[in-house]
């Protein structure tokens, strides 16, 4: 079906949706935890989550015992390399174990020193082998965004250990591999040629690197690609990863069980980009870097919700998100705030992009997720609830007592939230139509004091679920339209910042007109442009759409569909417009509506039309090939009297109850 009226909300840096993006981004590169120092401006972030995730704990580049060595580099310490002199000889970086494992003793003493380590490994590389240098590359990476990795240091990683790195690659094992992906990226990627090296070696079937790899190392290098910045080149690699999780997940711990569905999250979105397909986000605006324009449900066109996709074309990824989810469920008791708010965002990310990879357990891990929300409600920092509250109402679920808790503390931690995940959170609340009074005008009230701060995507996600849970605050609203139609504020608005803004410009016209008074010509021009544009994209009715109008037509009910104002199907005879309404518009536990859903229905009402809603749940009931059960149920709803006549013996009637002029049955 079509739509106005809400658009999904989103990641800012990396980490979802999350980067859903810092997870601790369902925007920003990376995944929960701490974010690389820095991405080369030449490559893009197409999707991270709504924070950046958290490093994997990293398996050790050697695989044997290492005796200890008393022995430690000179106390005076010469100039590090710029770079390697004469080049490579015969023998270097090819030493034997026994001198191999002497060499790593030493690094491992060193390992809080990165100059002492560089010294130890680029001065003696007839004494070094491929797992010491992956050893020092990726201890120099733990130290990544702490006063020990100064310039200079990373001037020497670049220029002198990067080459190296690129002369042993071939001898790398899978650990190795994963370690030095892992390790470019926290770097901050100095050199994408040689993560591309890394990864087709990690993937190249002959050697069945990657199939050797266990759950946290392909944890380490998912999360990599992903932080990265997705390519074509490396689209290829998830698939093949998926294979190996089907084993790997009956041991996963909960951190792996994140960061691995974290990286798929994030991949999804990606991939989407790159292929130019449009993405059921989870806000309005995109979520903290989650874009979405109006999201599809079935085969209608661009509409009020976002819908479920289509089928998948990604078949294969059901596999492992049901591995995953799986794994989840077996893991309840260790499950952790920190762990519960990243595969929420996960989850929740994958649900918006492509509900199909979800399997058939997705209520079952939101009961399980909320179970454990609950019992460490108060563990849940600030990041953690937006997170969590995000991942739970994309996947469309939604409990009391989790929501009101949340709310709670949320409410007490409100100066603690950043901006993103402000507005990332009071979306939650608008989508799922939850509406704690405390927390929702105290949100607000911050929401105001940082609309300064907010980017355009943050601001139509707040000005959109305060109009859906009617708090019409007129001098917030004033300031929201205000800095919208800013010079630069208007060059930053997307499409469907500037649907959704056009959406609570039509409803608090007609329901609170002293709020938009001053909203500027421009801007009102970009919004009805923008609208335009999206409902003159073509719309295919659903089946369900189909099907209804079918029938009306059979009781000579005169309708159209896909009417003005983004009706379904409207009966002009009558002023009914008619919405048929498929799951993207119902909580999928409750079957209460959501949002969006109930923000256009408002909007339809305010302007004179009677709605009346045909739910999925109750109109999929009626078998298709009975078309006397079809009529009556229709008949009902539009409140028609008249007499339906099946043949000579059956016919059905229908009177409002109680009668007109009437309030009870005595009257």
């Amino acid at each position: 079906m079509g739509g106005v009226l809400g658009r999904e909300a989103r990641n800012g840096d990396a980490r979802p949706a999350g980067t859903w993006t810092g997870w601790r981004g369902l925007a920003s590169p990376g995944g929960p935890g701490t974010p690389p120092p820095r991405f080369p401006r030449h490559r893009q972030q197409l999707g991270s989550p709504l924070s950046p995730p958290a490093s994997p704990a990293l398996a050790e580049t050697t695989d044997v015992a290492l005796p200890s060595d008393p022995q430690r580099p000179q106390a005076a310490r010469p100039p590090l390399p710029g770079r390697l002199g004469a080049g490579f000889q015969v023998g270097d970086w090819r030493a034997s174990k026994e001198e191999s494992q002497h060499t790593q003793s030493l690094i491992l003493q060193a390992q809080s020193e990165p100059a002492d380590m560089l010294r130890l490994l680029l001065d003696n590389p007839s004494c070094c082998n491929h797992v010491n240098v992956c050893t020092v590359l990726h201890r120099c990476a733990r130290l990544a965004g702490t006063p020990r990795l100064t310039p200079a240091i990373e001037a020497t990683i670049t220029q002198s250990l990067l080459p190296v790195v690129a002369e042993v690659l071939p001898a790398c094992k899978g650990r190795q591999l994963c370690n030095l992906a892992w390790s470019l990226v926290r770097l901050g990627m100095p050199d994408e040629a040689l993560f591309d090296a890394t990864i087709d070696r990690l993937q190249e079937r002959q050697g069945g690197l990657l199939e050797a790899c266990n759950a946290g190392e392909l944890a380490m290098v998912l999360w990599a690609i992903a932080s990265a910045g997705l390519t074509f080149q490396h689209a290829s690699f998830f698939e093949r990863a998926a294979g190996s999780l089907a084993e790997l997940a009956v041991g996963l711990r909960p951190r792996e069980i994140g960061l691995i569905t974290w990286a798929y999250a994030t991949w999804l979105g990606n991939d989407l980009k790159l292929n130019g397909q449009q993405q059921r986000g989870m806000g309005a605006g995109g979520l903290g870097g989650w874009e979405s324009c109006d999201a599809v449900e079935g085969e209608a066109g661009a509409g009020w919700a976002a819908g479920l996709p289509g089928p998948s074309g990604r078949k294969w990824l059901v596999a492992p998100m049901v591995s995953l989810l799986e794994a989840t469920l077996q893991v309840e008791a260790d499950l952790q705030a920190k762990d519960i708010a990243m595969i929420a965002w996960a989850f929740g990310k994958i649900a918006a992009l492509d509900w199909n990879a979800m399997g058939p357990h997705v209520d079952m891990l939101c009961a399980v997720l909320a179970s454990a929300a609950l019992r460490h409600i108060r563990d849940f920092s600030a990041q953690d609830l937006a997170e969590l509250s995000v991942g739970v109402v994309a996947m469309q679920y939604d409990n009391a007592n989790l929501m009101q808790l949340v709310a709670y503390q949320a409410a007490r931690k409100l100066r603690s939230f950043s901006h993103r995940e402000l507005s990332n959170i009071i979306w939650a609340y608008g989508k799922v139509f939850r509406r704690p009074r405390k927390f929702v005008l105290a949100a607000a009230a911050e929401a105001r004091l940082r609309l300064p701060h907010f980017t355009p995507t943050e601001l139509a996600n707040v000005a959109w679920a305060l109009t859906v849970l009617e708090v019409y605050d007129v001098g917030l609203f004033r300031e929201v339209f205000a800095r919208a139609a800013a010079d630069e504020g208007l060059r930053l608005l997307q499409e469907g910042d500037l649907n959704q803004l056009y959406q609570v410009y039509c409803l608090l016209r007609l329901q609170a007109p002293e709020a938009v008074t001053g909203v500027g010509r421009g801007l009102l021009v970009a919004m009805e442009e923008a609208w335009a544009i999206s409902k003159d994209r073509e719309k295919r009715t659903t089946k369900r759409q189909a099907a209804v109008a079918k029938v009306l037509e059979s009781l000579h009910i005169r309708h159209r569909v896909e009417a003005e104002n983004d009706i379904d199907i409207l009966l002009p005879e009558h002023g009914v417009a008619l919405e048929v309404d498929g799951p993207a518009h119902f909580l999928r536990n409750t079957g209460h509506p959501m949002g969006h859903t109930i923000m256009k229905r408002r909007l339809l009402e305010l302007m004179g039309y009677n709605v009346i809603s045909v739910p999925h749940f109750e109109f999929d009931r009626i078998p298709y090939w009975s078309s006397m059960e079809l009529k009556r149920y229709l008949q009902r709803k539009c409140q028609t009297e008249e007499v339906l006549y099946y043949n000579d013996l059956d016919s059905s009637t229908h009177k409002p109850y109680p009668p007109r002029g009437k309030k009870t049955r005595f009257d």
